[in-house]
């Protein structure tokens, strides 16, 4: 540990100022509110990582990037949390994160008709095959629903992004 290098500090880290009924707000609009914890936990654990990134201790500092996180959650979708669409032979299509997949089924997380999060599986019999594979496609967006910016008055986005930064 002695011969490991200590960076120097390029700059002087940034206060913030963080208002107390700011983060209960923002605290409200994620459980309530936004119902943000349906899918997002608050912490990186690994068993809470199941939809969507943990909101605390990934690094999300910059106040764009988190802003864009919320308004625009298409922009930019991780590897880990991309979803697919799984077209079926009964014309229906089935969509949601892929948890696991083998010879005899496939298992997606996905949201019913009242946009809660569900395990579905789904035989791979029934699913549609083209050119002998079975019609599963990446999707390019994300399971967080678009729009849920203006769901919220522009004081709770900004306690959103301020406690998402202050935890981070």
């Amino acid at each position: 540990i002695r011969q490991l290098k200590i960076p120097e500090l390029q700059q002087e880290p940034t206060v913030r100022i963080v208002r107390r009924q700011d983060m209960e707000l923002a605290e409200h609009v994620l459980r309530v509110r936004g119902g943000c914890l349906q899918c997002h936990s608050l912490y990186r654990n690994a068993e809470h990582l199941l939809f969507a990134p943990g909101l605390f201790g990934v690094g999300l500092v910059d106040k764009q990037i988190v802003r864009e996180s919320i308004v625009d959650p298409n922009k930019v979708v991780s590897p880990a949390h991309a979803s697919v669409n799984v077209f079926l032979e009964s014309g229906k299509l089935v969509s949601g994160k892929l948890i696991s997949q083998t010879d005899d089924r496939l298992v997606l997380f996905a949201r019913n008709e009242l946009n809660v999060p569900v395990r579905v599986e789904v035989p791979m019999s029934e699913i549609e095959k083209e050119e002998g594979q079975p019609m599963i496609m990446r999707s390019e967006t994300s399971l967080m629903p678009s729009g849920f910016d203006q769901l919220l008055t522009p004081e709770e986005l900004e306690a959103v992004i301020s406690m998402i930064r202050q935890l981070n």
